[in-house]
């Protein structure tokens, strides 16, 4: 056992089954890993069409409900989609459908920044959902990637029509900073 004083803390080494595992040698190869890993990919891909069946049926159904929904229930139905948009993500970028993943990726944003700024946007919604419909039924493959940078561009500003969380959380933390640092300063000469 290790021990190391700091201020009054000990600390302490323990070993642990999982250390002790960690430090063994692998139960297989990295190679033999990722074998299995194809192949067990593979063999879910035929599976793969009726998830995305599924979840791409039940989002249409969840959009409508959302835009029907009244103040009240509008968040409720925000989760909703957002699972099954976030499902489509998921399963679409596993699958390697490139432009199914990246309209279900955006839709995810504009879910979510709705959520945060309390309200919904019915062309937006609209619009995404059309975009989905052309990547999921109409073929749209997303094999030219130019053609799906430039759809996800367009996604991108029905987005911006509601503020991003991410940033307006950045900018408080950082007014909170700039006071900490101003009140740090007037203390010290003062």
């Amino acid at each position: 056992m290790n021990d190391k004083s700091k201020a009054g803390v000990k600390i302490e080494k323990v070993p642990t089954r999982f250390v002790e595992e960690a430090a063994g040698p692998a139960p297989i190869s990295r190679g033999a890993a990722l074998g299995r890993a194809e192949s067990a990919v593979a063999k879910l891909a035929k599976k793969s069409d009726q998830w995305l069946k599924r979840d791409f049926e039940a989002l249409n159904l969840a959009v409508q409900d959302l835009i029907a929904a009244d103040a009240a229930a509008q968040d409720a139905q925000i989760d909703v989609a957002y699972q099954h948009a976030s499902a489509l993500r998921d399963i679409s970028g596993m699958f390697e459908k490139q432009a199914l993943s990246v309209v279900a990726d955006s839709f995810c944003e504009l879910l979510s920044r709705m959520r945060h700024a309390g309200r919904t946007h019915r062309s937006a919604l609209a619009t995404h959902m059309d975009a989905l419909k052309l990547a999921y039924r109409d073929g749209f493959d997303g094999s030219n990637s130019a053609e799906v940078n430039r759809l996800a561009e367009h996604l991108a500003s029905l987005i911006d029509i509601f503020p991003d969380p991410d940033a307006i959380l950045r900018q408080d933390q950082a007014r909170k900073r700039a006071a900490y640092e101003k009140k740090k300063k007037a203390a010290a000469a003062g």
